[in-house]
């Protein structure tokens, strides 16, 4: 191929750009989700997962850190109190309260 054909396809590709669907371009791909996820590739489909399945999954995926989250943050404010009442519990035998 030469110089001049290849600026012939950049040309033909610059004024009329392809654009798949996400789900088309996996197909066209062959991606799995398993490839999909290994290689950390989050705007292309895959062809064993339908777009509603991908969503679902992002749904559940989202329900399970939130409850992780708000799991670690009432430990943290038990600590906390926990602290607190080790504190005064302290200061109240040493009279200081």
């Amino acid at each position: 191929m030469t110089i001049a054909d290849v600026d012939d396809v950049l040309a033909a590709v610059t004024r009329s750009p392809l654009s798949w669907k996400a789900d088309t371009l996996a197909w066209r791909l062959r991606l799995s989700f398993a490839e999909r996820q290994a290689l950390g590739i989050g705007t292309i489909g895959a062809t064993d997962m339908n777009k509603a399945q991908r969503a679902e999954r992002r749904r559940q995926s989202r329900i399970k850190r939130n409850r992780e989250r708000r799991r670690q943050a009432k430990q943290c404010e038990a600590t906390i109190r926990g602290c607190w009442y080790m504190v005064a519990s302290q200061r109240l035998k040493l009279g200081a309260w």
